[in-house]
């Protein structure tokens, strides 16, 4: 199925195991539009791997995650991840040699915006950037909010302070 628009990502009873290392245990939370969602947690607690399910790089062993309502193994990934989820990676691949990394990151941070998609995924957007980065960052997550769900793993207290809610992931959970 080809979604013409995501405004929802619920996620039930989500579990994910790396080999017998269990990432996540029975994780359940609900996106919507118009709400940034900051996820927070020590390395190794799941972070990235959640993003991973949510984009539909990998399989949960257990659960359930729905595009609006709509089981993620009966929509066209694909072409969600290309028309309607922008994903700012924690390392930027961009090829340009010449620029800094704050520069490359201001740079993928700009590709994610422009391509308006319904689904905005930033993991450690903050790396690289100064103060000054930061604050341009914040603001314009906080102004386009309103068409989209927003999802960032930020350690960065800015960052959390303008979350709608702040989601903790603990792998003691």
């Amino acid at each position: 199925k080809i979604l013409s628009e995501i405004t929802s990502i619920t996620i039930e009873n989500l579990t994910y195991n790396f080999g017998e290392r269990e990432i996540l245990k029975s994780f359940s939370e609900k996106f919507e539009s118009g709400q940034i969602y900051c996820i927070f947690g020590k390395n190794g607690s799941g972070k990235t791997t959640l993003i991973n399910l949510i984009c539909g790089l990998l399989s949960p062993m257990k659960g359930t995650i729905k595009y609006n309502g709509v089981p993620v193994r009966e929509i066209d990934m694909i072409d969600a991840r290309k028309n309607r989820i922008a994903v700012v990676e924690q390392k930027d691949f961009l090829k340009n040699d010449n620029l800094s990394g704050g520069e490359r990151r201001k740079t993928s941070i700009k590709r994610a915006f422009d391509k308006s998609a319904d689904v905005l995924i930033m993991d450690e957007p903050d790396n690289n950037l100064d103060l000054n980065g930061i604050n341009e960052l914040i603001q314009q997550i906080s102004n386009d909010k309103k068409n989209r769900i927003t999802i960032i793993i930020s350690h960065d207290e800015r960052i959390l302070s303008n979350a709608d809610e702040i989601i903790y992931l603990d792998r003691n959970m």
